[in-house]
């Protein structure tokens, strides 16, 4: 009976499995799938803030003495770390120009500057500037943020008409001297006399020389701050005499400074207090004097220069170009 049995599976199964062959699919088994393991990611350096020992805050500056200023330039990168926590990286450099357009096209947050009038000004047109802080100077026992330029007429001219240097000799202390040159360029141009028109202009090595010459009828005018027009003119009757005085622009600031438009607040508030705390300090302001030439450090605010920005917007120039 079991040999029939095992005789009939052995002819059933192949008829079977040939007669289900269209209809039934193998299932594949099921692979195994490894276990995601977990990888830590790539750390990512975090940038150093401005003003730290690892990403020093520059602070440029164009010196009033530069030989006294590059021989201190440690000392006060030492003191202001000492008092303010802030590390400095003090930058000289010859001109506003310079500095300005170094200022304005830094490609991070990592600089502040001291800028003259008419740099601090253009900074603002550019939108590059946030003014934090000027400097005054003592004149007289009066703290000043500025001075004004004053044209100064040979007593030959009868007047200080502005229109009668057309060609006439125009004396100055040399083509970058701010109030016998450029200043008066400015104030030729606004009366709509050019420098061409002048017969010529004629370099001196000194302020005396240059007023011997224009007491003497050998140039028509020249220009001098209203600190050096007090000092030399009004206080000397017979010089006085033999010359004419122009109207007095309004004071040209002496140095602001201004930080970045966006910058950390951090080492703003730290340098900015530590500098007018420093302020009165006699010490630091000595070691601070070539740089600056200052004898106070102010909080800036708009209505501070509110007369110089009258007289920049009706002298209708684009001081913006000052930094290109």
């Amino acid at each position: 009976m079991r040999l029939y049995f095992s005789l009939f599976l052995i002819l059933i199964l192949p008829a079977l499995a040939a007669c289900g062959s269209a209809d039934v699919t193998p299932t594949r088994l099921p692979t195994r799938t490894p276990t995601p393991v977990s990888t830590a990611l790539p750390s990512v350096a975090t940038a150093v803030a401005p003003g730290l020992p690892d990403n020093p805050l520059q602070m440029f500056i164009v010196p009033v003495d530069g030989e006294a200023a590059a021989a201190n330039e440690t000392a006060l990168e030492e003191t202001l770390l000492n008092t303010t926590g802030v590390t400095l990286d003090v930058v000289l450099y010859e001109n506003y120009a310079d500095a300005l357009a170094e200022f304005c096209t830094a490609s991070d947050e990592s600089a502040v500057v001291w800028l003259d009038g008419f740099s601090y000004r253009a900074a603002i047109d550019l939108s590059c500037g946030d003014p934090a802080l000027f400097i005054e100077r003592e004149v007289d026992d009066d703290n000043r943020s500025g001075e004004s330029t004053q044209l100064v007429f040979s007593g030959s001219l009868g007047n200080t008409q502005i229109s009668n240097l057309n060609g006439r000799v125009f004396c100055r202390l040399g083509f970058d001297d701010f109030h016998s040159w450029l200043m008066p360029t400015l104030i030729l141009a606004q009366n709509n006399v050019s420098t061409d028109d002048l017969e010529s202009v004629v370099d001196y090595e000194d302020v005396d020389t240059l007023l011997e010459a224009l007491v003497a009828g050998e140039c028509a005018a020249t220009g001098l701050s209203d600190v050096e027009v007090a000092e030399r003119i009004t206080d000397n009757e017979e010089l006085a005499q033999a010359v004419n005085i122009g109207e007095p622009t309004a004071p040209i600031p002496y140095a602001v400074m201004l930080y970045p438009i966006e910058v950390q607040l951090g080492a703003r508030i730290s340098l900015t207090e530590g500098l007018i705390d420093l302020a009165d300090d006699e010490e630091f302001t000595e070691l601070m004097r070539p740089f600056l030439g200052q004898d106070d450090i102010e909080r800036f605010e708009t209505s501070d220069f509110s007369d110089f920005n009258t007289y920049i917007d009706e002298l209708g120039l684009d001081f913006s170009q000052l930094g290109n």
